[in-house]
């Protein structure tokens, strides 16, 4: 009887047995099934969101065509019955301080000889929303040019363009800019091209150039332009030299002083500083690849200071505004240097304003072309640090010194280091002489610029 019953469980265990291998089994498929299910999840969602992807590439390119076709200057649209329709172009509206004084101090001349005149002005600003215009009266404005297009419909509308001061015969970028964003070079070499084959004036006034030009379709429309160009002037002979090298015309080419040296504001008498406190001004070229180079000449001038003055100043004075740039900088550093003794001056931005500034100081160190070039028509004791790392920065600032500083004392900035920089500051507090610029120089350019917008007018 036991033995049946040991018999019966075995057979039921083995049945059982049996059942819990099937249900394994079907359990094993079950969970090969969900995983390629999972898998095949997994696969249509990175298809999905590649696609998702795709389509916000699509989205953003398309966008940023439209807002390219937006910026299409619509004002060209508005009638007028205007006899002379005058486009000024330059580096206008990021705002560069040195260029915006250039912009003022050419108006101040060009707005006397309006009156009476059936004349509209028209201004080309950078794409920049938050710039103030509010400082023009009865000017028009518009925005650069984003295509060929742009360039068209921009020649056909005015009668006459005049590119006004500025580093901006450059082909760095020449090539580059037909596939992306036009550069305000390029921008100098198409619309003055279009202008002169429509038989229509256009100027070019103290301008200066890279120390190189080796863009071969650049330097063809180039010596296209100067052949037939109403009128050509550069604001140094380093850029001339540059520009013989390349041209087949070069005599076409004149020589005057930099726009911003035409300013009456110069004129006005400047009262001595007293020393009591040592006041130095410093103007940076601020960018993140700056930063280490800007600290040690900070540091540097803190030191020398701190040991040498009971009391002083070191004032930092923005140039670039475009977002805040050198304020944003110049906060950085102020938050590394943490001295009291080291302040930020709010961004100016007209003539009047930025002679106030600088007056205020007994001492410059500046990087910034029309900083040092200010500085030097002030009779400023300064501290040149020539930005020899950018393509623009040999030939103006070379030109300066030739002809405009007999007191020198100028560094490199590939050569800036604590060693270096330090023997620049000493020279500058303990033997450098007050430079002394001849008013002469200033009615020279007040008559170069009266003279100029003459000819424009005719």
């Amino acid at each position: 009887m036991i033995k049946k019953y040991i018999k019966f469980i075995l057979n039921n265990l083995e049945d059982t047995n049996n059942k819990i291998a099937n249900l394994e089994e079907k359990v094993e498929n079950l969970s090969k099934q969900l995983e390629n299910i999972n898998s095949s999840i997994c696969n249509n969602e990175i298809n999905i969101n590649n696609k998702i992807n795709d389509l916000n590439n699509k989205y953003l390119t398309i966008d940023s065509k439209l807002n390219k076709f937006q910026y299409v200057n619509p004002e060209l649209i508005k009638v007028t019955n205007l006899k002379d329709k005058i486009l000024i172009c330059g580096f206008f509206g990021a705002p560069n301080l040195g260029d915006e004084l250039m912009l003022e101090t050419f108006l101040n001349h060009l707005n006397p000889q309006l009156k009476n005149k059936n004349i509209s002005i028209t201004i080309m600003l950078a794409n920049n929303t938050n710039y103030n215009v509010l400082n023009y009266y009865n000017i028009d404005f518009i925005h650069y040019p984003h295509s060929q297009y742009d360039y068209e419909n921009i020649a056909n509308y005015y009668d006459k363009v005049i590119f006004v001061g500025g580093a901006q015969i450059d082909d760095t970028n020449y090539e580059y800019s037909y596939v992306n964003e036009m550069s305000f070079s390029t921008t100098l070499i198409e619309l003055s091209i279009r202008f002169i084959k429509k038989q229509k004036k256009c100027y070019w006034i103290g301008l200066s150039s890279n120390k190189k030009i080796i863009n071969k379709k650049f330097i063809d429309k180039l010596n296209y332009i100067v052949d037939n160009i109403t009128y050509i002037s550069l604001r140094d002979t380093n850029s001339e030299k540059t520009l013989k090298n390349i041209i087949r015309r070069s005599q076409n080419i004149k020589i005057i002083n930099d726009i911003i040296i035409g300013n009456e504001t110069l004129l006005i008498n400047k009262e001595k500083i007293p020393e009591k406190i040592k006041n130095i001004g410093v103007v940076l070229i601020c960018s993140k690849a700056d930063y280490e180079k800007n600290i040690i000449i900070l540091k540097t001038l803190l030191n020398y200071c701190q040991n040498s003055f009971n009391k002083f100043n070191i004032n930092l004075i923005p140039f670039y505004n475009y977002e805040n740039n050198d304020y944003k900088h110049y906060k950085k550093l102020l938050e590394k240097i943490k001295n009291e003794n080291v302040h930020l001056i709010n961004y100016v931005n007209t003539y009047n304003e930025i002679v106030k500034i600088f007056n205020k100081q007994n001492y410059l160190i500046c990087e910034r072309y029309h900083s040092i070039l200010l500085g030097i028509l002030l009779n400023k004791k300064i501290l040149a640090i020539e930005y020899d790392i950018h393509r623009h920065y040999t030939n103006k600032i070379s030109y300066i010194y030739e002809k405009y500083c007999k007191e020198k004392n100028i560094i490199k900035y590939s050569e800036v280091e604590e060693k270096t920089i330090l023997k620049n500051i000493k020279y500058l507090f303990e033997r450098q002489k007050d430079n002394k610029i001849d008013k002469k120089i200033v009615l020279e350019s007040i008559k170069e610029l009266d003279d100029i917008i003459k000819l424009i007018l005719e």
